[in-house]
């Protein structure tokens, strides 16, 4: 991140925007960063009350906000009374659409990080919510959504690498989360077997011989990216080969089965096709991954 970081917090009062809170206050007590903590009002539900209260639009605007202010201040205290943590921010609520709003403030402050729950209302059950996913993707900063219940350190880190630039921005971003919170990182490169066909190998043998050779050249370039980061993740790092057709489901199960608390993704792999979007497999272990998510910009 940028030496002068301003951290950008957006919170819709859930629960997983709780852990979002006391996230960001905890990492900026780490790295020196300044936190500004804001809510967005669609501007529907203004709408809605000025029909059903019968006053102007402004009036039921002024009011809504001077609500919405009241219910953030309480919940930033909330979330760092829950998690032990002392911190101040900038507060302020913004009135549009939420993706909207949300990505046009971090431009304008300049975010370095926008940190949000993975979950909004509702959203408890599968992917990440609407306006969640939608800012991981359009962001012009690092985004990180927070699980619900997970406001402490990240202990155990996966890093999704496909040897791509991105990816080991990723990496080198994973590293420092990591050595930070003095983390385990692994990072994960997930790939199929070329060599499953007999019409491509001719024997079952042969097939064997040529895998095994290319799963360890795939091993040795890993190794180096381990290399890169050993230093800068404290020591705390190594490297995994995972075979599987979708790269994205052998990510997700190993977060799960090895209980990773953050998985990290580049946000554009080699299939990227725009700044705005990631990469297809990165967009499939954010939707399937158990663990809180750090989507990484490239340079």
């Amino acid at each position: 991140m940028a030496e002068q970081q301003v951290i950008v917090v957006a919170t819709d009062l859930s629960q997983a925007a709780r852990a979002a809170v006391a996230q960001a206050f905890r990492i900026a007590g780490q790295t020196g960063a300044s936190v500004r903590a804001v809510s967005v009002i669609e501007k529907d539900d203004i709408v809605g009350l000025s029909k059903s209260a019968g006053i102007p639009r402004d009036q039921a605007e002024a009011q809504v906000v001077a609500t919405v202010t009241e219910r953030l201040d309480n919940e930033i205290e909330t979330a760092l009374q829950e998690a032990g943590i002392q911190g101040s921010a900038e507060r302020g609520v913004l009135v549009g659409r939420a993706t909207r709003e949300i990505v046009s403030y971090c431009k304008e402050v300049g975010a370095t990080l926008l940190v949000m729950g993975y979950n909004g209302w509702g959203e408890e059950r599968g992917g990440p919510g609407r306006v969640a996913a939608s800012c991981a993707r359009q962001a012009p900063c690092d985004v990180l959504l927070a699980r619900a219940g997970n406001s402490g350190p990240f202990e155990r880190i996966a890093v999704a690498m496909d040897f791509s630039a991105c990816s080991e921005q990723a990496a080198a971003t994973g590293a420092d989360f990591a050595a930070r919170d003095g983390g385990e990182m692994v990072l994960l490169h997930a790939h199929s077997n070329p060599y499953d066909s007999p019409m491509l190998t001719g024997s079952a043998s042969s097939a064997l011989m040529q895998y095994q050779q290319h799963a360890k050249s795939l091993q040795a370039e890993l190794d180096q990216e381990v290399l890169k980061v050993h230093d800068r993740a404290s020591g705390r790092v190594r490297g995994a080969l995972l075979e599987d057709v979708k790269p994205a489901r052998a990510i997700s199960a190993w977060a799960s089965k090895n209980n990773a608390d953050l998985t990290v993704l580049g946000a554009m792999g080699w299939s990227a096709l725009r700044h705005a979007l990631m990469g297809s497999t990165a967009d499939k272990v954010l939707r399937e991954t158990p663990s809180a998510v750090l989507v990484v910009r490239g340079g």
